[in-house]
């Protein structure tokens, strides 16, 4: 189960969902102290469950549908994210200078989780064409 690709990105996935509540995001305001997740109960609650859905994904390997599925979901999740995150930088009342590491983190989830869900639909591909064949 572990060895297949998608469970790597799915890996992956909740390491950068866990690692974005402590990174600063989108950007230091006026070279002062940055916006950080831990400090928006919506950003963490965000990262909590895509980190804990993407990491029961990992064990439905069986069900191959139920994961892309779920890939979507976490798709939206960290779209909404990404929204959220952006809306709290922009209500920020202070003017962006320089942006950190944690702006990235959430896009990484977003690559991470579409790089499984494609190696899901070539899993459930080759087992359609395994089908065909017998």
């Amino acid at each position: 189960m572990i060895q297949r690709i998608q469970s790597i990105y799915l890996l992956l996935s909740v390491i950068f969902s866990i690692v974005a509540v402590a990174a600063p995001i989108p950007y230091a305001f006026s070279g002062e102290t940055a916006l950080h997740f831990n400090g928006q109960i919506a950003l963490v609650v965000l990262a909590a469950i895509i980190a804990v859905v993407s990491l029961a994904n990992i064990f439905l390997f069986r069900n191959r549908k139920l994961q892309m599925t779920i890939c979507n979901v976490i798709t939206a999740l960290t779209v909404i994210m990404i929204f959220v995150a952006g809306y709290f930088s922009v209500a920020h009342e202070a003017i962006p200078d320089v942006p950190h590491y944690g702006t990235a983190l959430p896009g990484l989830v977003l690559v991470a989780n579409l790089l499984a869900k494609r190696g899901i639909k070539a899993d459930e591909d080759l087992v359609r064409s395994a089908d065909r064949l017998r």
